[in-house]
């Protein structure tokens, strides 16, 4: 496995060095000729960004063919050669990911004499057949949106899939069907990203964010680890222009309808405070861009439990600081460098916003997130035909997630944690430290599993796209480049580490409020007067950090081949490693064996084409394969399972059982615990583990349609898409087995039928999912004109999942009685 990881790396540096760009953000590409049509070599191609003043320069090659990569923004293109006229085309906006073909002609002149006329990009892609579509500046400043989540803006976009949100996340799915990229960064929180254990993704205000491009079909090689879309997002640069902004934005109760619960319509407040500033510090050479929003939403919780005393309602302050600061310079017309940094703060103090009807509110969790985002990005035009990009980056994301009950050692805590200094080590920064010992009822539950825990990944990057123009048999733009992270996650979960008392043998006490006269102070909790209903105590016992360094590996190949003037085919390749997703080194016999390799033949082809059947039309299409990101969620709980068992005493019968279940003998290290369960004969429960075939999910992707200009200002396009996902992981109980006469698994209490007797459950996760989306995507724009713009789409679509072989494998098990596929939960027939 080392090995096949060093040559991989070797690989990707030899794709790092000075041989890498994919333009900053948009390319303009083309020809100048004279009016005999014969090419022109040595023109100067010249691009000035008209809000900033930074040129781009390029001199067409022997063919009169020229590339510029630029940045976003409104720009002026000159073209100047020694005996004929200058001409200049202004107001061609570029955007995101754009690659826009400008073919000029040039007249002999005697006389310095210059031609200006007013360009616009086309409404149509004839070079490329991706399925992208763009939020433009206009778009992003002036439509009015919720909250003022810029993501959820790009539901206007065609092929948006995804309406629920995650922790705020318009676009967050399944980690792996979603890579967010800032300035070409990779941004991604794949901790626990998707939804099953998802904790939100980085946030950046509206303000800060010039445009974005969503790719949600069959992106090209240069962009990965994704097997569903992209999502490209700007940040805004300054200008020559010293231009400042204050802006609030407030939202109250006045239309809100009453919570079904509280029979009453509950408070509501949200004021958004964002300031912008930004302007040149040299004029047409270097520029800065500020933004700075702050969130305030008081939320009230009601709870109403069984027990009138514990019911409160209550009023917690959610807020929100989201900062960002970039730098441009031009070095000279041929060398650009950005810096932008970036950082943000939700603190949420009450995540449970209604409370439940079963749980005291002292045990409401206060989430705690951060994320902080630097990276620098040179770029040189070496020529009119070879250009080089390179971005270091740096991204950090962290949450700690508390509970409101403090710990306190002068307490029965003493005895449920007796080795509490180095169990809580790692999370005693916050103070007071707060714990979830759970008391669990009929009918009501007092704390909740799995805090506090502390979670963290920081990633350092290195990428590089060098692109190379050039003639043979057509016009080549070939892009190539590699690309290393090196993540490092640490942290640490509190997942029954107190411990659990079971007092459920009879029914709630009618006492039970002076039982725990203060629920925010374990010193007056009274546990022993509830020995006669408690049943048992269980705890999970070992070590709670998780540490997992991992590495991943990217390098590709891309041809945009012009094979004639209305045929261009984008040709590709891509390869994916990721190395010790799975925290490989683990071992847990006898599911998983110690230094697991990685999985190693993630090449990913991909073909398109782009014809133009009139220059106002085009057909495009194609296929490819694409790689998920490996998330780390699995690598999390492999590592828990090895490091963490649970333990479970029966009530002895003792007056002080409740405050005191060890009696004096509590198992303090993994090896104790683990020796106290099999003495007791008790069984093992593993769930969440990384399977026996640990490979990386991927899809096919395909597409086929057409683009039209309608009017210059006006253009529909409509195309089918088919997105295929293989490998997805599906969590299985191996620890399973059948009566043959019934045709109905044994319980798992059935030990003498069981394949592992000394295990309860064990779920690991197999590459069974899969799922079939076919869609018809639509869609009409009309660009900015006479003051209005205005886009529709409409997204006719049917979403199939299933997974293969349910039977997970176990010899003794009952055939598979029916096909595990159909109609998805997320299925949506119609969007508009």
């Amino acid at each position: 496995m080392r090995l096949i990881f060093l040559r991989s790396l070797v690989v990707a540096a030899a794709l790092l060095v000075p041989m890498s760009a994919i333009a900053q953000e948009a390319v303009i590409s083309g020809a100048v000729a004279d009016t005999t049509g014969g090419v022109l070599p040595g023109v100067v191609v010249r691009a000035v960004n008209q809000a900033s003043g930074n040129s781009f320069e390029a001199v067409t090659d022997g063919t009169g063919a020229f590339r510029i990569p630029l940045r976003v923004g409104v720009y002026e293109i000159t073209a100047e050669l020694a005996g004929f006229t200058t001409v200049t085309r202004r107001g061609l906006e570029l955007l995101v990911g754009q690659q826009v073909t400008m073919n000029l002609q040039l007249s002999p002149s005697t006389i310095q004499e210059s031609v200006t006329v007013n360009g616009e990009a086309p409404l149509i892609e004839t070079t490329s057949s991706s399925m992208s579509a763009n939020l433009d500046p206009r778009q992003m400043r002036e439509l009015p949106v919720n909250g003022r989540n810029w993501q959820d803006l790009i539901a206007v976009v065609p092929g948006a899939r995804y309406n629920s949100q995650q922790r705020g996340d318009s676009i967050a799915a399944g980690t792996g069907t979603m890579q967010l990229n800032l300035d070409g960064q990779q941004v991604t929180q794949t901790i626990s990203a998707g939804d099953r254990y998802g904790f939100g993704q980085p946030r950046f205000g509206q303000d800060a964010i010039a445009e974005v491009e969503y790719v949600s079909n069959r992106f090209d090689a240069s962009q990965g680890r994704s097997m569903g879309v992209q999502v490209n997002a700007i940040t805004r640069s300054g200008t020559n222009v010293m231009l400042g902004t204050v802006s609030g934005f407030f939202r109250d109760d006045k239309f809100n309808a009453a919570d079904p619960v509280a029979g009453t319509v509950l408070p509501y407040r949200n004021q958004q405070l964002a300031v912008t500033f930004g302007g040149p510090i040299r004029k047409d050479r270097l520029h800065f861009f500020g933004d700075y929003e702050y969130e305030r939403e008081p939320n009230t919780s009601f709870y109403n439990t069984p027990v009138p005393e514990f019911n409160q309602t209550l009023t917690e302050i959610r807020t929100e600081k989201k900062a960002l600061i970039r730098v441009d310079g031009q070095i000279s017309p041929q060398t650009h460098l950005s810096v932008r940094g970036s950082i943000a703060h939700p603190l949420t103090p009450n995540e449970s916003l209604h409370g439940a009807g079963n749980a005291t509110p002292n045990g409401r969790i206060t989430n705690n997130q951060h994320s902080r985002q630097l990276q620098g990005t040179l770029t040189k035009v070496f020529s009119s035909s070879i250009i080089n990009e390179t971005r270091v980056g740096y991204n950090a994301y962290n949450w700690l997630r508390n509970t409101q009950t403090p710990f306190n050692a002068n307490s029965f805590l003493s005895n449920w944690v007796p080795n509490y200094e180095k169990e809580f080590g790692p999370v005693m920064a916050p103070k007071p430290l707060t714990v979830n010992a759970i008391v669990t009822f009929r009918g009501l539950s007092n704390g909740g599993s799995g805090q506090p825990q502390n979670f963290n990944q920081e990633e350092f990057s290195l990428r590089n796209d060098f692109s190379v123009l050039f003639a043979a048999k057509g016009q080549h733009t070939l892009k190539t480049g590699g690309e290393v992270i090196k993540t490092h996650n640490w942290g640490y979960v509190c997942q029954g580490c107190v411990g659990t008392l079971d007092a459920q043998g009879g029914p709630l006490p009618s006492n039970v409020a002076s039982i725990f006269p203060n629920l925010y102070d374990v010193t007056t909790w009274k546990l022993d007067l509830l020995a006669p209903i408690v049943r048992r105590f269980s705890a999970s016992i070992g070590d709670n950090n998780q540490d997992w360094p991992r590495a991943t590996i990217a390098g590709w190949l891309q041809d945009d081949w012009a094979v004639t003037r209305k045929l261009t085919l984008n040709l590709g390749v891509r390869y994916d490693l990721a190395h010790n997703a799975d925290a490989n080194d683990v071992e847990i016999p006898p599911f998983l064996a110690k230094n697991r390799p990685d999985d190693t033949n993630n090449w990913a082809p991909r073909l398109g084409f782009a014809y133009s059947v009139t220059p106002r039309t085009v057909i495009r299409g194609g296929a490819g394969q694409f790689f998920a990101e490996r998330g780390s969620s699995v690598a999390f709980f492999t590592l828990r399972a090895a490091q963490q068992v649970n333990v479970v005493i029966n009530n002895d019968g003792r007056p002080d059982f409740p405050s005191n279940p060890y009696n004096g003998k509590a198992p303090t290290t993994y090896a104790d615990a683990y020796r106290y369960v099999v003495q007791n004969n008790q069984q093992i429960g593993l769930s969440g583990l990384v399977g026996t075939r640990a490979i990386t999910p991927f899809s096919y992707q395909t597409s086929i349609g057409f683009q039209h200009q309608l009017l210059p200002t006006t253009g529909i396009q409509a195309d089918y898409v088919f997105s295929g996902i293989r490998d997805d992981a599906v969590a299985k109980n191996i620890n399973l087995s059948y009566n043959p006469v019934t045709g109905v698994n044994y319980p798992n209490t059935d030990r003498a039928h069981l394949p592992y007797p000394q295990f309860s459950t064990v779920s690991l996760e197999f590459p069974d999912g899969y799922s079939n989306y076919h869609a018809l995507q639509t869609a009409i724009t009309k660009r900015m004109n006479n003051n209005w713009q205005a886009s529709a789409t409409y997204t006719l679509a049917y979403f199939y999942d299933g997974y293969r072989n349910p039977a997970p494998g176990v010899p003794n098990l009952a055939p598979d009685l029916g096909a595990q596929y159909s109609l998805a939960v997320s299925d949506q027939r119609h969007r508009a």
